[in-house]
């Protein structure tokens, strides 16, 4: 990717372009082929994108000119993100997806309570498979609040996968 400077504001370009009118010549085609030399003279210059070290918590920001390149800034993507802040953040995604889950079979439980509560009607239980499942996702609830409550730093909370089943 290169950049140029273009009326005060940076232009990104993926490629180079195939035409260009510029103060070196006019280029009706190969532009993108010609010597480093040639399309730096006309202000193009490599983009450069940082490795980031966490994801979780860096991104890119602006474009910053070099004398040989343009290259983006790394920025802190939520500076005012704090521990407390990030561990209730993934909790309340934590009991979201347990809500979802426990969305899924709670048409048992309606039934086995309207089913008990109606003259003439044969009681129909939850059935085991359901009551095992739920019992799962409570217990499992249970280990990745720990894990989470015990994470240290807010890259390891915000990188922490929560796998509920």
């Amino acid at each position: 990717m290169y950049a140029k400077l273009e009326n005060s504001k940076i232009k990104v370009y993926n490629k180079l372009p195939s035409k260009f009118k510029g103060i070196t010549g006019n280029y009706a085609g190969g532009f993108y082929a010609l010597d480093p030399a040639t399309i730096l003279a006309e202000g193009f210059k490599p983009l450069v994108k940082p490795p980031i070290s966490d994801v979780f918590l860096y991104g890119y920001g602006e474009i910053i000119e070099y004398s040989d390149r343009f290259e983006y800034e790394i920025v802190l993507i939520s500076p005012d993100q704090t521990l407390a802040g990030a561990k209730e953040k993934r909790m309340t995604e934590l009991r979201s997806i347990a809500t979802d889950l426990f969305n899924e079979t709670n048409w048992y439980y309606e039934r086995e309570t309207r089913t008990d509560k109606m003259a003439n009607t044969v009681r129909k239980s939850v059935p085991d498979w359901v009551l095992i499942r739920d019992k799962g996702v409570y217990e499992s609830f249970d280990i990745i609040e720990g894990e989470i409550n015990a994470l240290t730093t807010i890259s390891e909370v915000l990188s922490y996968t929560i796998t509920l089943a």
